[in-house]
């Protein structure tokens, strides 16, 4: 009797806390980022580009700019490597050696930095990382005739963690013909993604921004007017990208502890009947002798 009062008090303490959860969730109105979800990672959708994914590969692409933010795994354990299958791939012809090639390290790893350029149209930048056996692939890419826009990440080298310009000079000297004294001087924008800085020459818009130890960085030549929406975009898709964990061994530990403590409970259930037949049958035995 005892056991069934507890168990009702029990599952309506249970009922109050849901209730309560439930209130508190929708009092809080905290806006819901809808993500793309494969078996092997997750990746926010972008909101205004049109949706190309598969089941195993995110794919968003925006007609206006000819561009397109791609994150996919490949089962390579040489990040370079993989970058290069997966851009293969997608562009169905084998890739130039890359115009420029580093390495950074990001909270998550080490991720390799790569930009190609295919043609006068097109361009590739993409980031990549190995972890478990597997490379996980980033790329921006974008074929639009009157424009040249690349994506680059550089360890930020300065104290000062709002001034992503000395890597904007890096990635110039290395990316165009443009000298970096030509640049305008530094104005603010804000974005969803966080304050970036911007700076300009008469054929040339450089975006970057400080997040950890790092410049996230954006360059176009030529002109395009949502520049600044898709560096936005795909920092947005680099940074919100997050490994599905592989919760298998957790699973069968909860198994096992679950299994073990219901075997336990049946084996005390069965000790305590047997230990309470002998009580009953010494009682018994007195019981008569009397």
């Amino acid at each position: 009797m005892k056991t069934r009062y507890l168990l009702a008090l029990l599952w309506a303490i249970l009922g109050v806390i849901g209730v309560l959860a439930q209130d508190e969730a929708t009092d809080s109105e905290l806006p819901i980022i809808p993500y793309f979800q494969s078996y092997a990672f997750n990746t926010p959708v972008l909101e205004g580009w049109d949706n190309q994914s598969t089941d195993t590969i995110a794919q968003f692409y925006l007609p206006d700019a000819q561009a397109t933010i791609r994150t996919n795994v490949v089962y390579e354990t040489d990040s370079i490597v993989a970058a290069e299958a997966d851009l293969t791939a997608f562009f169905e012809t084998e890739l130039p050696e890359p115009t420029y090639s580093e390495k950074v390290n990001l909270a998550d790893g080490t991720w390799a930095v790569l930009v190609y350029r295919l043609d006068d149209d097109t361009t590739a930048s993409a980031m990549a990382r190995v972890d478990g056996g597997r490379s996980y692939v980033i790329s921006f890419i974008e074929n639009n005739p009157d424009v040249e826009i690349t994506m680059v990440t550089i360890a930020h080298g300065d104290d000062d963690q709002n001034d992503p310009t000395p890597e904007i000079a890096v990635a110039l000297e290395a990316l165009t013909d443009i000298d970096p004294t030509d640049l305008s001087d530094p104005e603010t924008m804000i974005l969803s993604s966080g304050e970036w800085t911007r700076q300009t020459t008469d054929s040339l818009e450089a975006m970057g921004w400080v997040f950890g130890n790092d410049s996230y960085l954006a360059i176009v030549e030529g002109s395009i007017d949502n520049f600044s929406d898709i560096a936005n975009a795909y920092n947005t898709a680099l940074l919100g990208f997050f490994v599905t964990p592989d919760n298998t061994s957790y699973l069968i530990l909860g198994l096992v502890v679950s299994l073990g403590t219901v075997a336990l409970l049946l084996l005390s259930i069965w000790w305590r009947s047997r230990s309470l037949q002998k009580d009953l049958a010494v009682i018994q035995q007195l019981a008569e002798d009397d």
